[in-house]
């Protein structure tokens, strides 16, 4: 789209044939900021391209709810803990008789599959806590700012 002067927009130059690399940069956890700063826009163009393209809104929102729902599941697994396969290589022995006499023996490796547990993680635990239920789960001391609290505590009144 061109503008008054014949010449291409912003979003067409700097935006538009970006929008796999915007992508990847919500996936990483940028901001708006950061990344209308990579685009060289500022946030005011980014807030109208954001309005008036919904293919480059749409790139925003998805990749942005995309990756938070990985973190949440992450963060989920890792607070319950889990059990994941790995491959490892082991060495295998094989001994060759003949007549029943040993002949000669043979090591090699193989590839085997084991299942390995990880132990929930309690920050993960505590972090999910103090976000879901802060309620109770709040790492906060409430403190009483009343004017009159030091004339209280002098008077003896520690109420």
């Amino acid at each position: 789209m061109a503008n008054r002067r014949g010449r291409k927009s912003k979003y067409e130059t700097n935006v538009k044939p970006r929008l796999l690399e915007i992508a990847a940069w919500c996936r990483d956890g940028l901001t708006d900021k950061e990344i209308a700063e990579k685009l060289g826009i500022s946030q005011d163009s980014f807030y109208v391209y954001k309005n008036e393209h919904t293919e480059f809104s749409d790139t925003l929102k998805e990749t942005k709810e995309i990756a938070d729902i990985k973190v949440e599941n992450s963060l989920n697994k890792n607070a319950n803990g889990y059990d994941y396969e790995e491959q490892t290589v082991v060495m295998k022995k094989e001994v060759i008789y003949k007549d029943g006499k040993r002949v000669k023996e043979v090591t090699y490796p193989e590839i085997i599959t084991i299942t390995k547990h990880k132990e929930a993680e309690t920050k993960a635990q505590m972090f999910w806590l103090q976000n879901r239920k802060p309620e109770k789960w709040r790492n906060q001391s409430q403190i009483d700012l009343r004017v009159n609290k030091l004339e209280d505590i002098l008077n003896g009144n520690n109420s």
